[in-house]
């Protein structure tokens, strides 16, 4: 689980970067339930490294997906506004 959280940081890290708007997410198996769970747990680490860090306590309920969230770097956005910026 280390290992996938490490991986999201770094794929969210580079999109970053290279100010890559949208990731696109497909898997072209049949659907289980294993596989579904490492999606969401993808999709749910995306979505929360995205969003500024004074909004994720309201916006993220604590769920098991997050669990791991702090091995995450925080991201240095141009939509994250820091406190002397409105």
């Amino acid at each position: 689980m280390e290992l996938r959280a490490y991986l999201v940081g770094q794929i969210a890290r580079i999109a970053g970067i290279f100010s890559i708007d949208e990731i696109i997410i497909y898997h072209d198996k049949p659907k289980n339930s294993k596989e579904n769970d490492y999606i969401n747990f993808f999709v749910t680490n995306l979505q929360y490294l995205e969003t500024p860090q004074y909004l994720r306590k309201f916006l993220f309920p604590f769920c098991k997906d997050l669990n791991l969230a702090g091995l995450m770097n925080p991201l240095d956005s141009s939509h994250h506004l820091r406190i002397n910026e409105w």
